[in-house]
């Protein structure tokens, strides 16, 4: 099966071709607009492996968490393209992709991205039996929280890894010492080859779906979602639809 597979979903992108277990090419940087970049990294990353857009067999791409532009622009692209080619497509947690590159046999580990106002969303994972079975669902969750879940979580050593990992590490290794083990520094940005090996995992399993299916898994409200409500408050009003006749 030949997967084209995408992510926006953080700081960074990227976006990779995978044919059944091999990863043809990929494309993976930093830039100061997902928009502009995204669709010039799909086309890199087709001639790279010497294939169309006609030659692929679904489609794979990052849901969330993440950034709310960043997920917006990455699902859009990908529905677009697999309405056009009538394909479709797997929908790809992005802490699952951080676990998963981070895993090794008999880990217990939490992965973490930055979630901004001073939050990581977070979950916890066991790899074991060659996969990775998840124990703790995403949350949006404040350091001292964390550590709570942690605590719950992982009596012995836990492998930290994400960028969320590492805006608290100073927190994280002076409450837990030498319980924590942070992930190798190339572990710690979701890469659109991994998505792409979830995805095919997804497609095996059946749960790909109809690109008009795709929805982003934000776990909290956007800023604006925030301060349209503040307003509503201050001025009595709220948000409530008006019922109709």
């Amino acid at each position: 099966m030949r997967i084209l597979a995408v992510d926006t979903a953080a700081r960074v992108f990227g976006a990779a071709v995978a044919e059944d277990s091999e990863v043809r090419a990929e494309v993976f940087a930093r830039a100061d607009s997902h928009a502009r970049h995204i669709m010039g990294a799909v086309e890199a990353v087709l001639a790279l492996s010497g294939h169309s857009l006609a030659d692929l067999d679904g489609l794979a791409v990052t849901i969330g968490p993440g950034s709310f532009t960043g997920l917006r622009i990455g699902l859009s692209a990908v529905q677009g393209l697999a309405v056009a080619l009538d394909l479709r497509v797997a929908g790809v947690m992005v802490l699952d992709v951080l676990a998963r590159q981070a895993a090794r046999e008999g880990d217990t580990l939490w992965a973490a991205l930055d979630a901004k106002r001073g939050q990581v969303y977070a979950a916890c994972y066991r790899a074991e039996h060659g996969g990775m079975v998840k124990i703790r669902e995403e949350q949006a969750l404040e350091p001292r929280e964390w550590l709570e879940a942690i605590s719950e979580t992982t009596p012995g050593p836990v492998v930290l890894t994400g960028d969320g990992a590492l805006l608290v590490r100073d927190v994280l290794v002076e409450a837990l010492g030498a319980r924590a083990v942070f992930a190798p520094g190339h572990c710690h940005a979701p890469r659109a080859a991994t998505v792409a090996m979830l995805g095919r995992e997804l497609f095996a399993a059946g749960n790909a779906v109809p690109p008009e299916d795709l929805a982003p898994v934000y776990l909290r409200k956007s800023d604006a979602e925030i301060a349209l409500a503040k307003r509503l408050e201050s001025s009595g009003k709220h948000s409530k639809p008006a019922e109709r006749d």
